[in-house]
Order: C-alpha cells, then structure tokens, then sequence
C-alpha cells in the first residue's frame, strides 16, 4: 500500500517490486517475480523500461537495501540505500535511509522531486 501511496503523492509513473509472501500475517521471505533475486536482472528491468518509454536511466531513481541491488544502483542518476545492511551499496548510494519505516522514503523523495 505503501507503494502506492508514493507513488498518487508524488506523482510517480512507474514502480516495480517483487510481490512478498505473505502466510500467517508474517513476510515469509518468500516473493512472486517480476524481478527476481536481483543482481542484472534489476539493471535490464530498468534499461527496458527506459528505452520503451524513451528516457535516460539517469532520470530514474532507484531504490535498493542490499547488495544484489547493487548493479541497478550504479546504473541510474539517484540511488537510495534504504534499510541496508550492505556496506558496498550504502557506499555507492547516494543517499542512505537508515530506517526500516517506508514512510522515512517520502521526504528523501520529495527532495529529488523539487
């Protein structure tokens, strides 16, 4: 929900995530892909997507927690480490979110916007 909340608020046009799992009101660890595990495969999502729609990757903001984001991290114009335990992406990041609550993304967000 969360999600999509940012994304009516701050007039987001695209988000993609993996779908989590979830089983007895808990995140299994477990996720429906789109995106998969990580590592390229966020990367060639997103190179797609910029040239279907026709933009530079370097106008896309990206949003990773660890080091299997890595790759799509370096690759665009405004990364964000959020909630990472991942010492390489917090350094390659351009900015880091230390916090596990979503809600801290909206002010990070609303600085690019402006």
């Amino acid at each position: 929900m969360m999600l999509l909340r940012a994304k009516k608020d701050l007039g987001i046009y695209y988000i993609f995530s993996n779908t989590l799992v979830i089983k007895d009101d808990k995140i299994s660890g477990d996720f429906l892909s789109p995106i998969g595990a990580g590592n390229e495969s966020k990367a060639i999502v997103m190179k797609e997507l910029c040239s279907d729609i026709n933009i530079e990757i370097e106008d896309v903001v990206f949003i990773g927690d660890s080091i299997t984001d890595l790759h799509a991290a370096q690759k665009t114009g405004y990364s964000i480490a959020f909630n990472s335990k991942s010492d390489e992406l917090k350094k390659n990041a351009s900015v880091v979110v230390d916090s596990n609550d979503a809600r801290d993304l909206i002010s990070v967000l609303e600085n690019i916007k402006n």
